[in-house]
């Protein structure tokens, strides 16, 4: 085995099992906190967080991917880009904290002004970690990365809980956003051996800043696009609403977006040091897309089989208004590893102008036609999403596919075997489900669950038999490998 794959096998391992165990434990936070709040609370969190991950793009103007995307960077480069993230960190606090008597006149919510003045201070405190961060992405050290993200995770959301308890309200969920950044920031420091140096040079940030502008200017329209539905519900609709529609999308992000995002997240450094090499480059990453939709599509298909039943279960039936949005949702659950995997592709082997063009397309799209669906309710507006999506998806891969030796025609016959088997097993749940009646509901529930796994088990070995014994192959050989390194 080679040594970029071992690293990579392992920083993936790590990466993905850490993310989803942070994820996990966040979310597991906030089922406590629902529990005890009510969904206008997460509501109004929800109407500020377009905020809050513009600031986090706009501190970051695209230099953080820039670092991990350009090999053999300076420390001049590096501590340079470590000032300039701080100047536009204490810029955006400023800007946000005026701009909050705004922003709670748009939403005619008096009582979001303060909660956006205070919340304003995370943007000073993100800056100060970017380029610790982007290092030891580049470094694929993923281990770190994820004892710092589980730890700040842990201790904020017991505080959260703590204060939800005690009665604080939307504050608690407050103190968990700042209190989370703010730990993460002290652990990176403390585990990070990298320091900046006294010195500010800007010619020598600007070819970084070239690559990174293109970045930095479709991410900002991405954080609108992916937050549009925030700023519409908020206004247009109730914050009870808002609330309902944010806990379904987080219940869909904690599995689609975990893993994938994770895997983005390793993939990146790795396809940037392959970028010659086409051949191993369509190897990794049609390895990524098949074994992403193997693992994610079953859930989402168990989450539109069953939605009331889960939300029941994780929220109480005062939240089942999100299952109507959990069902919808989940078909973008199956389609974003696909989309995002050919992006990271394309932003990993240079055509950063490309990137952009396609995300403004996906991102322009997107948003006008949230705004053209407003009007006809949540769930259609969901559901146009789901369409641009699949549209987006066919535009990029057929526009760009042959750059990095990955076309549409070979992704489309690589994937359909695990969706066609997908396609079956929600048939075959469908209609199991409907005679299954346990009065349990946890019974009911971890009898689906076993139910499902094993029917999707069953229909790989029996439709699929080539990939699912690749598959099993490889985490055999993975393990193995691992077994071998702890002897040694």
């Amino acid at each position: 085995m080679s040594s970029l794959k071992k690293k990579t096998i392992f920083a993936s391992i790590w990466s993905i099992s850490g993310r989803f165990f942070g994820v996990f434990l966040e979310f597991f936070t906030q089922l406590l906190i629902a529990r005890i709040l009510v969904p206008a609370d997460f509501g109004l969190i929800a109407s500020i967080t377009i905020f809050v991950n513009l600031g986090k793009q706009i501190s970051d103007a695209g230099l953080g991917q820039a670092l991990i995307q350009k090999q053999g960077t300076t420390h001049i480069q590096e501590s340079s880009i470590f000032y300039f993230n701080i100047i536009l960190g204490f810029f955006l606090t400023i800007i946000i904290f005026l701009s909050s008597g705004f922003i709670a006149e748009f939403y005619n919510l008096p009582e979001l002004e303060l909660i956006v003045k205070i919340v304003s201070v995370y943007f000073i405190i993100n800056s100060f970690s970017i380029v610790q961060e982007a290092i030891l992405t580049k470094k694929l050290n993923f281990k770190f990365k994820t004892i710092i993200n589980i730890t700040s995770v842990s201790l904020s959301g017991i505080v959260a809980v703590v204060l939800a308890v005690l009665d604080f309200g939307v504050w608690s969920l407050v103190a968990q956003m700042l209190l989370s950044i703010t730990l993460r920031n002290i652990l990176l420091w403390y585990i990070s051996t990298w320091r900046p140096k006294k010195v500010f040079d800007f010619n020598s940030i600007k070819t970084l800043l070239n690559y990174g502008s293109k970045i930095f200017v479709s991410s900002i329209l991405t954080v609108v696009r992916i937050n549009i539905f925030s700023i519409i519900i908020g206004k247009a609709y109730t914050m009870a609403d808002l609330g309902f529609y944010s806990k379904a999308n987080q219940l869909q992000n904690i599995t689609s977006k975990t893993f994938t995002t994770s895997l983005q997240n390793v993939l990146f450094p790795v396809l940037s040091k392959v970028e010659g090499n086409t051949l191993l480059l369509r190897s990794v990453l049609k390895k990524a897309i098949t074994y992403l939709l193997f693992i994610i599509t079953p859930l989402m298909v168990f989450f539109i089989v069953d939605a009331e039943e889960i939300i029941a279960i994780l929220l109480t039936e005062r939240w089942i208004e999100s299952a109507k949005y959990l069902k919808i949702l989940s078909f973008i659950g199956i389609l974003f590893p696909i989309q995002m995997m050919n992006l990271n592709a394309l932003k990993a082997v240079g055509h950063a102008s490309k990137f952009m063009q396609i995300t403004l397309l996906w991102d322009i799209l997107s948003i006008l036609s949230a705004i053209i669906t407003s009007s006809f309710g949540i769930e259609i507006m969901i559901v146009g999403q789901v369409i641009i999506t699949v549209l987006m998806y066919i535009v990029n891969v057929s526009l760009n596919g042959n750059l990095y030796n990955y076309p549409l025609k070979n992704q489309i016959k690589d994937i359909s075997p695990i969706l066609f088997i997908n396609f079956l097993l929600g048939i075959f749940l469908l209609s199991t489900f409907k005679y299954l009646n346990i009065d349990n509901i946890y019974a009911s529930f971890f009898t689906k669950i076993i139910i499902t796994i094993v029917l999707y088990g069953i229909l790989n070995y029996i439709l699929n038999k080539t990939f699912f014994n690749t598959l099993k192959n490889e985490i055999l050989l993975i393990i193995k490998k691992n077994r071998s390194g702890l002897s040694n």
